[in-house]
């Protein structure tokens, strides 16, 4: 089975794992539109989520479904659109391609991998815990989000065999 984990956002990231290795981890394509603003590239993911789910017999993806912290600081309105934004289009491009998806708390990936009160670089850590290849793809400290889609991938492989398991009995 192979995993894909995705963490949406500006700076957020992809990463396709086996039971045993990371197969692939991109940062997601943003741009510069004429505004100035950064977006993602959608076309450029599109066809990256869709080799990826053709090259592979079978797919899981978890996405993470962020939510706006009610605690301050609190994102600006501008960020929480964006976030929006980018999340819709993700789930667009995945229910076209007819992908199912699994959306996950950042809350509760983080509390299976023992993340919840620890900083950006504990993610790092616990990635290339889980994976021996993993350090290759993690070679700067702005590298979390990658490490964190690895996890979430990770966590998504390990539900996704719980569930198999329950269905077999």
């Amino acid at each position: 089975m192979r995993a894909i984990g995705i963490d949406p956002g500006l700076t957020g990231a992809m990463a396709m794992v086996s039971s045993n290795e990371v197969i692939d981890v991109i940062d997601l394509p943003i741009y510069e539109a004429v505004d100035g603003k950064m977006i993602l590239n959608t076309s450029m993911l599109a066809r990256t989520l869709q080799n990826w789910c053709l090259s592979q017999p079978y797919v899981v993806v978890w996405v993470e479904h962020a939510t706006m912290r009610p605690d301050p600081p609190r994102p600006s309105i501008q960020s929480v659109y964006s976030i929006g934004r980018m999340f819709g289009a993700i789930e667009g491009m995945l229910a076209i391609m007819g992908q199912s998806v699994q959306y996950v708390h950042p809350s509760v990936w983080k509390k299976a991998h023992r993340l919840n009160s620890k900083g950006k670089g504990a993610s790092i850590a616990a990635a290339t815990d889980i994976y021996a290849n993993a350090s290759v793809h993690l070679t700067l400290k702005k590298h979390h989000d990658r490490a964190e889609a690895m996890l979430i991938a990770h966590y998504g492989m390990a539900a996704a065999a719980l569930a198999t398991a329950a269905d077999a009995t």
